[in-house]
């Protein structure tokens, strides 16, 4: 998929295939994007690390630039509720990784990465762009809503949490690493059983 999240007017873009890179996305002009890798991370493993720099690889091969990729676990809450349903449901509920560890186990991987490439001889340069945000706890009084998705399988009681279009929007909006002409917002999806990455 593509679309499109500019500091200003929301426009929309045409779609690509999610798991391969269309024309589409080669016609576009070139670009300097920040990836925002967002993912429940629970918990965080290598081929997180590795497809988010791959989704650079291939925007950089395309002539774009890639200023920062930043990893952004899910917020607790979505933990919670995957928690809670799996409980109500009778299955066994497997283990949740809170916050604070899905980022220092993000940090790990990267740092891991980093020795394994200069160790080999290669370029850490994409590395140096990685870092890893508690985003949507740290903005979880502005981001955290209502689901109708989470009130239809929690109908007890669930915990808000923060829809991806508003993850996406809050970043493109306030973060300093989007400040200067012409920047763009790309993200990186990371799911279990398969994975996404596009560009707005």
């Amino acid at each position: 998929f593509i679309g499109y999240f500019p500091r200003g007017p929301r426009r929309s873009s045409p779609m690509a295939d999610r798991a391969c890179w269309e024309p589409a996305a080669s016609a576009l002009p070139a670009r300097s994007y920040v990836l925002l890798v967002s993912g429940t991370f629970n918990p965080p493993h290598r081929g997180h690390v590795r497809l988010a720099l791959h989704a650079r690889e291939q925007l950089l091969a395309r002539g774009h630039d890639v200023r920062a990729l930043i990893f952004s676990p899910v917020h607790d809450n979505y933990l919670y509720n995957k928690l809670l349903r799996a409980r109500s449901g009778g299955a066994e509920a497997g283990a949740c990784f809170p916050m604070a560890q899905r980022c220092a186990i993000l940090n790990a991987l990267i740092a891991s990465e980093r020795r394994h490439a200069a160790d080999s001889g290669a370029s850490t340069a994409a590395l140096d762009t990685c870092a890893v945000s508690d985003y949507e706890h740290a903005h979880g009084s502005e981001l955290l809503t209502e689901s109708s998705y989470w009130a239809a399988k929690l109908p007890t009681g669930y915990a808000r949490t923060v829809p991806t279009v508003a993850l996406l929007r809050h970043f493109a909006a306030h973060s300093p690493l989007l400040t200067h002409p012409g920047a763009r917002l790309g993200a990186v999806f990371a799911y279990a059983d398969h994975s996404a990455f596009g560009f707005f």
